[in-house]
């Protein structure tokens, strides 16, 4: 009767750890702006960021999205959210912009992310400006494709568990950009970090 009972009670764990690892992973932090937490606790508006706020439209992973207003100037052509961590440990994120403005406005992202050890591990799109009137999606892992330094110099990061401080969502404008003083709208779908 034990072996019997010995051999039940392995067979529902082996169940339970092939249903563990069948899984998908979870987000180490995630954050959909569904929270009564005041925005300000944790993010912040700089340079050509004027303000945001959150909305139930448009949206696309959950019921609200940020919206964040901007307006480019001559000396200014880059507006920032900062985005304070309690700090953790990830290695990917992923995240969704929609950008509503005509196709002629090029608006280029730019994610930063800063860890314990002062690194800055940069993702970055290239030239290639948001698409017009769709959800954009930044999904990367930040170990293969980041471009990290520290203090203007390149830094090692190989087998790195980086645990981060802050993400800097960097939004900016070339020189060419002719509608400065306007406002703009942009909406962000969250932010998940496995």
């Amino acid at each position: 009767m034990q072996i019997k009972r010995n051999v039940v009670l392995a067979g529902l764990l082996c169940g339970l750890v092939g249903t563990a690892n069948a899984a998908p992973k979870t987000p180490a932090y995630f954050n959909f702006f569904a929270s009564p937490v005041r925005l300000d606790r944790y993010l912040r508006n700089m340079q050509a960021m004027e303000s945001m706020r959150t909305v139930n439209e448009p949206k696309l992973k959950s019921d609200r999205s940020l919206e964040m207003q901007l307006r480019f100037t001559e000396q200014q052509r880059q507006g920032v959210l900062r985005w304070d961590f309690a700090p953790v440990a990830f290695s990917r994120v992923r995240f969704s912009v929609y950008n509503p403005n005509p196709e002629r406005y090029k608006i280029f992202i730019n994610a930063r992310f800063v860890d314990s050890e002062k690194r800055v591990w940069q993702l970055n799109n290239g030239d290639k400006p948001l698409s017009s009137k769709k959800w954009n999606t930044m999904d990367a892992v930040l170990t293969e494709t980041a471009v990290v330094t520290k203090k203007k110099g390149s830094a090692d990061a190989r087998g790195a568990t980086p645990v981060f401080d802050y993400f800097d969502l960097v939004f900016s404008v070339q020189k060419d950009f002719t509608a400065v003083d306007q406002p703009f709208l942009l909406y962000l779908s969250g932010l998940e970090c496995f």
